[in-house]
């Protein structure tokens, strides 16, 4: 039996490992559209350490989640991670001073606001779900590359950018690319964003409901930026209004002072990176306003003075640009959405990736239980 999988995001990538486990000597491939494993994960690559320049939560580093991901059966690849892969609790204790943070009223013309520093616990933006949630000198992207993609490695074809389906004959799928390729499998995984489903030419068509499902999906909207300061004169988290700017190289083994926005999705109320239309703004209008704001944050002209001494914009990855991603984080499904992604199509074709999965480490459980489902049927 062979498996074709359409997608080298985390969900393609673990539905591929899983898949390797589960049903030793598979025939199995994947098909990539960029020219680069990972989709949305991945790392800044200008220096020797790791930083998540990927549309998904910046600080996500939960070790019972992460490790839950690994297969029953990979034993060299938990006890590695057990002795090798660390992380560290992002510390949200204020009063021993573990963390460093300041909150702010929105910065309004013509009216002064004072900022507080060191609010009282509970006050802070998202408290909950910060605990247990900061990378050491690794990142997501270092994870899936370390852990999942070696599995795989051998059966992904980059820059393979699918245009049709067809699902006529019960004993084959046949798949084509963008020169006309065609692909043979019994069994296929579609593990890309919602919104590329829409490239791609079904035959027959999709019934009603994946149909208008797909045809509502809309691009998410989004950026990620990163800035180097020639001193750290910040806090490590800065709340101004609904947008907190993180010191996104704490923990790291840097002497490098990097500044992110936390959210990075028009959709989220903390974005800082979109206008009033719901539109990512230019890379100078974000860097712009994040300087407008750790300025009145701070005093005085320092942090742009820091930035004009020695400072750079360090990274920006607009992701809803990217042709075969054009989302630059989850969209939330609605569960009578994943109801109908939930079973596989004819039995034969099966979604995997964060809209189809209700919660939890999304694409990467999606992948995971994708894998399980088709390795039932083989």
């Amino acid at each position: 039996m062979s498996v074709l999988i359409v997608g080298a995001g985390i969900a393609g990538i673990l539905s591929g490992y899983h898949l390797k486990f589960l049903q030793p000597g598979i025939n199995l491939q994947i098909l990539e559209a960029r020219s680069k494993e990972g989709g949305r994960i991945q790392n800044v690559e200008e220096y020797d350490f790791s930083l998540d320049l990927g549309g998904q939560d910046l600080f996500f580093a939960d070790r019972s989640q992460l490790s839950f991901l690994l297969a029953a059966d990979d034993e060299e690849g938990k006890d590695r991670f057990e002795t090798s892969f660390f992380t560290q609790t992002r510390p949200i204790n204020r009063e021993d001073g573990t963390l460093s943070y300041r909150v702010c009223a929105e910065f309004m013309k013509g009216i002064k606001k004072e900022c507080i520093i060191n609010v009282p616990e509970g006050d802070f933006y998202r408290d909950d779900l910060l605990r247990n949630a900061s990378f050491v000198n690794e990142s997501l992207a270092s994870f899936l590359e370390t852990f999942f993609l070696p599995t795989v490695k051998e059966d992904v074809k980059l820059n393979t950018a699918i245009t049709k389906i067809d699902w006529n004959d019960s004993n084959e799928i046949v798949v084509t690319d963008q020169f006309d390729n065609p692909y043979t499998a019994d069994k296929l995984i579609l593990a890309v964003p919602i919104t590329q489903l829409k490239k791609i030419k079904f035959d027959p068509p999709l019934p009603s409901p994946y149909k208008g499902i797909i045809n509502k999906a809309e691009k998410q909207e989004g950026a990620r930026i990163f800035v180097e300061f020639s001193e750290k004169f910040y806090d490590d988290a800065t709340r101004i209004g609904d947008i907190v700017y993180w010191d996104a190289a704490q923990n790291k083994q840097t002497d490098k002072n990097i500044i992110t926005i936390q959210g990075n999705r028009c959709t989220d109320p903390n974005n800082g990176t979109c206008n009033k239309k719901g539109k990512a703004k230019s890379k100078m209008k974000i860097l712009n306003k994040l300087l407008r704001d750790l300025d009145k944050a701070y005093g005085k002209r320092i942090a742009t003075e820091s930035f004009e001494k020695n400072g750079s914009v360090y990274y920006f990855q607009n992701w809803s640009k990217e042709p075969y991603i054009q989302m630059s984080n989850r969209v939330r499904p609605e569960s009578s959405d994943i109801e109908v992604f939930r079973e596989p199509l004819d039995g034969r074709i099966w979604f995997a990736g964060e809209y189809f999965a209700p919660q939890g480490f999304g694409a990467g459980e999606s992948g995971q239980d994708v894998a399980l489902g088709v390795s039932l049927t083989l």
